[in-house]
């Protein structure tokens, strides 16, 4: 298994699907495109919503206490020049809307239940994630592993993480990998998931057969001094 953060790896298996984001939020079941992380340049929530201008699907962002508070007045300002609507799940922006944006504050203000998090990324349509930099991108690992498309950035090391049915770096199409600064290509990362015909499934462990010790013993045996 992937070594995540302690508790990160486990924390799934004391939930169950439910539909409390879906309460939480008013959306319908595979009816959302979904970016969790904090609200940083990094997370490239930017190129999310200008992929998504005119998709006809709502953007949520559930994001954590961030450190750059100009960036959410950034996103709100730019999705007004888009053909989107925009959900915030915060945990630390006050529940208000302007116009199409529209913010929803983590019940008491804290972060989201395990299982609230766990129905969030169940019922997405699409889990998106163009960053900039990501290392190794937990969100990913756990949209893949409650069986959500995932669209990742080919800059992070979210593929040198994944491993399934060796050989195949993206999970038999469950995971397409983007450049985070081709608009273009974004979007068709996640038109292509979006357009997925087979049936959505959870993925074997295989998946998540590699470790950080794995991928860092082949770095070191490949380095040249």
């Amino acid at each position: 298994a992937v070594h995540w953060t302690t508790g990160t790896s486990d924390m799934w298996k004391d939930s169950s699907s439910d539909d409390s984001f879906l309460e939480l939020t008013g959306l319908t079941s595979r009816n959302y495109i979904l970016q969790v992380g904090r609200l940083e340049t990094r997370k490239n929530q930017l190129m999310t919503l200008a992929a998504c201008d005119g998709i006809g699907l709502p953007i949520v962002f559930i994001a954590t206490r961030g450190y750059q508070p100009w960036y959410t007045e950034t996103l709100k300002n730019f999705s007004k020049m888009l053909d989107v609507d925009v959900i915030l799940v915060s945990e630390e922006h006050a529940t208000q809307t302007s116009g199409r944006f529209r913010v929803i504050n983590m019940p008491g203000g804290k972060k989201l239940e395990i299982n609230t998090l766990r129905s969030a990324f169940e019922h997405a349509s699409v889990c998106v994630g163009p960053a900039f930099h990501e290392l190794p991108g937990y969100t990913y690992l756990e949209a893949l592993y409650l069986g959500c498309p995932v669209v990742s950035s080919v800059w992070t090391s979210c593929k040198e993480y994944l491993q399934y049915k060796r050989g195949d770096g993206n999970a038999s199409g469950l995971i397409n990998y983007c450049k985070p600064y081709d608009i273009n290509d974004t979007r068709e990362k996640i038109d292509q998931q979006l357009n997925r015909k087979h049936k959505r499934v959870k993925p074997t462990n295989a998946i998540f057969s590699r470790t950080p010790l794995d991928v860092g013993s082949e770095i070191l045996d490949n380095m040249t001094i």
